[in-house]
């Protein structure tokens, strides 16, 4: 069959106008996306989204962009630095592979090779499972780390030996 444009089978599959995209995430402002920005750009991605938030919230405004850029089927592959630049929140990962599966978008983790092909067999499948536990186990951690310093530091200032009343980021504790 042909038309004005030529014959239809030359037509190029819409798919293969769809993007390869890069993801990348620290948790605070403070943070520098430096590395990841390198090595993720190293691959040329057509688009790199990126947001400084914790990964335990999914709200995220690049995060959900990408998300919904998948859903058009606009992107063909994601690329991230590692799996828990996605974010930490099990749930929410599963529901982002869930995306990437329906929409048959290729995964690359830069840093965690076993993870590009997750979903084409059941040890891969379990491979990629353990690593959404390690995300989830890593931010239980940290969290148990901060609350163990913020208890520290209390002490300290309950036994005088620190202060924090009115010194600045930059001033040293005073010993009482």
């Amino acid at each position: 069959m042909s038309s004005a444009y030529g014959s239809i089978a030359a037509m190029k599959d819409p798919a293969d106008f769809r993007q390869c995209a890069g993801y990348i995430r620290v948790s605070t402002e403070e943070q520098n996306l430096d590395l990841q920005i390198s090595l993720v750009k190293a691959q040329a991605p057509k688009k790199i989204y990126s947001d400084k938030e914790s990964g335990t919230n999914s709200a995220r405004g690049a995060y959900t962009e990408l998300c919904k850029e998948i859903e058009r089927n606009l992107i063909k592959e994601v690329i991230v630095y590692r799996l828990d630049r996605l974010g930490r929140d099990p749930v929410e990962l599963i529901r982002f592979f869930d995306i990437l599966d329906k929409h048959d978008v290729n995964f690359i983790s830069l840093t965690e090779p076993w993870l590009t092909d997750w979903n084409k067999g059941p040890m891969q499948f379990l491979t990629w499972w353990l690593q959404i536990g390690m995300a989830r186990f890593e931010l239980l951690l940290l969290k148990d780390r901060q609350k163990r310093g913020i208890s520290a530091k209390i002490e300290k200032v309950k036994k005088g030996l620190d202060t924090w009343q009115g010194r600045g980021k930059d001033k040293k504790p005073r010993k009482a």
